[in-house]
């Protein structure tokens, strides 16, 4: 698969402190790469870059294949939407979705209303084209600032947490509309977010940073299973690190089972090749269709807290207090 954007050895700093370090990444077209992160970890600074708004200090940005150096912001072919989707206020959806094309005044009347409606249609806004921004709910606000993106036909979508400011429920539900939207129209879209699970459930790609470096790259699950280092491991998803002699394992809390009486009677029973690990029940929270249970181990080794996660029928007889023998499923080794 072709890349439609490739970035090499990109840096930025902002005075004496870097933002970008030396990042390299290859997007490939059609794609959704999520750049994941904590808040200054660089990733809308790495946006940033890819726009046109921030020019890098060393370093190359290549779109299809040409280096950006020097094209201004109108001149990259690159879709914005903006954390807060910056919609004019004054101007109704019609006017806002037809806005970027008026200012390129390339296209007659008829031209861009046939676009806005086209566009419109596609993301099933046709019957918002008259209202006003505070006339719309959240999720329609958010189709409203992507038609303004895709009514200029970009090469590249960036997003922005573009969902940052909705409620969970319909974070949930925009997400999941997002995601058919993008795989309908095949745009190559860069993502920017904080939430893993945003970032797990979108992504064909992610792209994991921390203090400006670019620690690991790969597919959703990838990046879930196979972490490159605790610091990915702890961040994508709730992960449990237990040492076993020289061995540093990441164990996620689904990764627990209950274990058999048998086995933790008799020590002897225990196969070479399996993880238990005894415990007490220290609390629990309930999650919907799993609990989810805070754990003191008295390993022999090091005292320890670790989460499992279970059925929560299959475990409703647990009890905070309770001494629990589990096996471990599966594990990661660093």
């Amino acid at each position: 698969m072709n890349a439609k954007l490739e970035l090499k050895d990109l840096s930025f700093s902002f005075g004496n402190t870097v933002a970008v370090d030396k990042i390299s990444l290859k997007v490939e077209e059609g794609s959704f790469t999520t750049l994941l992160g904590p808040s200054g970890c660089g990733k809308t600074t790495l946006l940033r870059l890819i726009s046109g708004f921030l020019q890098p200090q060393s370093g190359e940005i290549l779109i299809d294949g040409i280096n950006q150096a020097g094209i201004e912001v109108n001149e990259r072919k690159v879709g914005m939407v903006f954390q807060d989707y910056a919609l004019f206020p004054h101007l109704s959806v019609e006017q806002n979705i037809a806005y970027g094309l008026k200012i390129q005044k390339s296209y007659s009347k008829s031209e861009i209303q046939d676009f806005v409606s086209e566009t419109a249609y596609s993301l099933g806004i046709e019957s918002l084209l008259e209202r006003f921004p505070n006339e719309l709910s959240g999720g329609q606000q958010q189709r409203v600032a992507l038609a303004r993106a895709l009514v200029l036909k970009p090469k590249l979508l960036l997003m922005d947490e573009p969902l940052s400011s909705l409620d969970t429920k319909l974070r949930t539900k925009v997400r999941e509309e997002l995601k058919e939207i993008q795989q309908k129209l095949k745009i190559t879209t860069i993502y920017v977010t904080h939430d893993q699970e945003e970032a797990l459930s979108l992504s064909t790609k992610i792209a994991v940073l921390n203090e400006g470096k670019l620690l690991q790259e790969g597919s959703p699950r990838e990046i879930y299973f196979e972490p490159k280092n605790q610091f990915v491991a702890d961040f994508v998803g709730k992960a449990n690190f237990i040492t076993k002699g020289e061995q540093k394992l990441m164990i996620r809390p689904e990764w627990f089972k209950i274990a058999q009486d048998a086995v933790k009677s008799d020590q002897s029973l225990i196969p070479a090749d399996k993880i238990f690990i005894n415990g007490t029940i220290l609390s629990e929270q309930f999650l919907g269709s799993k609990t989810r249970f805070i754990i003191q181990t008295n390993s022999t080794e090091s005292k320890e807290i670790v989460t499992a996660d279970f059925d929560t029928i299959s475990s409703e007889n647990l009890r905070v207090g309770s001494r629990i023998s589990l096996e471990v499923n599966r594990f990661w080794e660093f």
